[in-house]
């Protein structure tokens, strides 16, 4: 019965260890995800105002 009982402890730390490990993946994965997010808004941005002073610059000639 004890060796059953040291099995499943053994089990149970692999697998919260493994829980963590994909804990901390997934932070650092959210994190690089809202950094994109940030260039990809700050490049939407920058094209939605070279649009419009492009058609200004048409609306001048």
């Amino acid at each position: 019965m004890k060796l059953a009982i040291d099995l499943l402890q053994e089990s149970k730390k692999t697998k919260l260890f493994d829980l963590e490990t994909i804990h901390s993946e997934t932070d650092k994965c959210n994190n690089q995800l809202t950094k994109l997010n940030k260039k990809k808004e700050k490049l939407e941005n920058e094209i939605s105002e070279i649009d419009k002073a492009i058609s200004k610059l048409q609306g001048n000639e």
